[in-house]
């Protein structure tokens, strides 16, 4: 993971935890100082299902296939295990990188439903 990749507001694992990014600079030596914690100590939290629905995706079924769900206007589908947005087949990994592409898209932050 590429502190590069990093938001404020996204979500890894720190210490075993789900952890949220509250303060980030551009530098990793930054970032380190004011949270107290290392960079390479943080792993992405690998993208699930779960992660979907917690983020209020809703399932949507097209064609009799039950892999696909809607996110505003995106569609995100599993392929072979794989997450991908539909139409522009970006990959999607961890849940962080799910965060940045919403982001990115729609200028709005993902936010974990209850």
């Amino acid at each position: 993971m590429k502190a590069t990749e990093l938001r404020i507001g996204n979500l890894i694992f720190q210490s075993g935890q789900i952890t949220t990014i509250e303060n980030i600079s551009r530098s990793i030596n930054d970032w380190e100082r004011v949270n107290n914690k290392r960079l390479f100590d943080c792993t992405p939290i690998p993208f699930t299902e779960e992660w979907l629905l917690a983020f209020g995706l809703e399932k949507y079924e097209f064609d009799h296939k039950n892999n696909q769900y809607r996110i505003k206007d995106r569609l995100i589908v599993i392929r072979d295990g794989t997450f991908c947005d539909y139409g522009s087949s970006v990959i999607l990994e961890t849940v962080h990188q799910f965060q940045n592409f919403i982001f990115a898209l729609t200028g709005e932050e993902l936010t974990l439903k209850p």
